[in-house]
């Protein structure tokens, strides 16, 4: 599943303008340690999910589409159903996903919210910094 989103697209979107800003091996810095966390978490999600079930809603895009949207239902064991949205974007001729969105909740938007104010603070040196110490823990 992971091979199919697009993290470097993905970590331009959170970080915005501190993204344009910031050097190459900066950006590839973010973008590497923010896909391991991905990996992490959602990883760790699909895991404990293994008894659940995705329904894939009934979908249509333009053939010529650069942009679509994937919607799912997924039922947990205890019956509970939260929608779950795949944003996916064609960019290099493959579809990838570039955000997801639970219950309505985008995970790009709430990475910029919170990663936008610790760089603010910050800086981005410290919010990559503080990633690697989270993914380091998550080993």
């Amino acid at each position: 599943m992971f091979p199919h989103f697009d993290f470097e697209r993905i970590s331009r979107y959170v970080l915005g303008n501190a993204w344009k800003e910031a050097p190459v091996e900066v950006q590839q810095q973010f973008a590497d340690e923010f896909s391991v966390l991905m990996l992490h978490t959602y990883g760790s999600a699909l895991l404990a999910f293994q008894d659940g079930q995705i329904e894939f809603l009934p979908y249509a895009t333009k053939a010529d589409a650069t942009m679509t949207t994937v919607k799912t239902q997924v039922r947990s064991e205890d019956g509970s159903v939260s929608p779950v949205d795949y944003r996916l974007g064609n960019h290099t001729g493959q579809w990838k996903v570039l955000d997801v969105k639970i219950d309505g909740i985008s995970m790009v938007k709430t990475y910029r919210s919170e990663y936008g104010a610790v760089v603010k603070r910050q800086g981005i040196d410290e919010l990559i910094a503080a990633i690697a110490e989270r993914n380091l823990r998550n080993l």
